[in-house]
């Protein structure tokens, strides 16, 4: 009987599946391409290849090949840490580094006249409000606001002068908030800075993310924290170092911690771990992003990329399809064809809507095909 995976399934039904058959996983690391196997953050051009910020530059991935840039190939990157990014509504990507401010647009990478002030200055965090405003953090020397190709410190706060700003966050409401190492919280809604929290205890706001429902979360070296009714609420205390938070489609929160992965439901209040494999237990984990095909990429410290698609199991016998065949050999087409071979000398295209009999240019007469393979110049052979 032939078993194919398929498409994914809501992650709410497999959040623990940690042993579980249904969790199919791949891994990426310097040994197939990636520039570093160290992670700080995930996102995808418009054009479809993921964009993966690394210790060690930049690569884009189109799902098989890697291309990968950082200071030895562009020369607007002058150093090869990559802290940040952000993407403008013209698909511009601003990305932060150890030495400044890059944009990338258009297969270029660039730096606008007046960012280049940035240049020896130590960029931590980087993002962009409703109105265009790019807002950046550094360590030691502030925060920025970059708009209309002028640049401009921030002089309201003053206690963020000799601070790391660990977090800027731009939500969809207008606001931005600005998180420091030392447990600083300020928000910034278009008008005046007000500061919401202050815990050294708690000490560095790292990440920060807003559900459906309009509650926001910021995740901390200490747990977890959502801000409601003008009070910061602590809500987990069983995991610490929360380096990123990640929405899902059904309103969950992915935690990126340095002891793996959790998921909060705000609905139950649960908190739960989520391992995709037992190698991937207890990993740094830096970042999580979902694209639109239903994969999860996971980045993480020193480990690479985990792609991860939760998905069911779904059977295709070819006796119900009206072919009384036994299959031999299988090989993947496309993203969405297999070609099977058959001991009765046959290949049969199957996809989502069933199988079909390819017609073929030899006749094997009855032979039965034990292998098939595509040649480079996309031929199919079966032998």
């Amino acid at each position: 009987m032939l078993t194919i995976c398929l498409s994914a399934q809501q992650t709410d039904q497999l959040l623990l599946e940690t042993k579980g058959k249904n969790i199919l996983t791949k891994e990426w690391s310097v040994s197939n391409g990636l520039i570093s196997n160290s992670i700080g953050k995930i996102g995808k051009t418009k054009q479809g290849f993921l964009f993966i910020c690394t210790f060690n530059g930049i690569s884009f991935f189109d799902g098989k090949n890697f291309q990968n840039y950082n200071s030895t190939n562009v020369p607007a990157l002058k150093t090869n840490i990559i802290a940040d990014y952000c993407i403008d509504k013209d698909s511009t990507f601003w990305i932060a580094t150890y030495r400044g401010i890059v944009a990338f647009k258009d297969n270029d990478f660039f730096v606008p006249d007046k960012l280049q002030e940035l240049e020896s200055t130590n960029i931590q965090s980087i993002d962009i409000d409703k109105n265009g405003t790019l807002w950046i953090g550094s360590v030691a020397n502030g925060l920025f606001k970059y708009a209309n190709g002028q640049l401009e410190k921030v002089k309201e706060i003053v206690s963020l002068e000799k601070s790391i700003v660990s977090l800027v966050y731009s939500d969809n409401e207008g606001n931005t908030w600005i998180g420091t190492e030392s447990g600083l919280l300020y928000r910034y809604d278009g008008k005046k800075y007000t500061r919401i929290f202050h815990d050294r205890v708690e000490n560095s706001i790292s990440s920060a993310a807003r559900d459906k429902k309009g509650n926001y979360y910021f995740g901390t070296r200490n747990g977890l924290f959502r801000y409601e009714n003008d009070t910061i609420v602590k809500l987990a205390y069983e995991i610490n170092f929360i380096n990123d938070i990640t929405v899902d489609d059904s309103d969950k929160l992915w935690l990126s911690t340095n002891s793996g992965i959790f998921i909060y439901d705000s609905n139950t209040k649960e908190l739960t771990p989520f391992c995709p494999n037992e190698e991937w237990a207890n990993q740094i984990i830096q970042t999580i992003y979902f694209d639109y095909d239903g994969n999860i990429w996971i980045g993480t410290y020193r480990k690479g990329v985990l792609q991860v698609r939760i998905g069911g199991f779904q059977n295709y016998p070819m006796n119900q399809h009206g072919i009384s065949e036994v299959p031999s050999a299988l090989i993947e087409v496309n993203d969405t064809t297999i070609w099977i071979g058959t001991d009765e000398g046959n290949i049969y295209s199957l996809t989502h809507s069933g199988y079909k009999k390819v017609k073929l240019k030899t006749n094997l007469n009855n032979s039965r095909i034990k292998s098939i393979f595509i040649d480079s110049k996309k031929n199919t052979w079966g032998l």
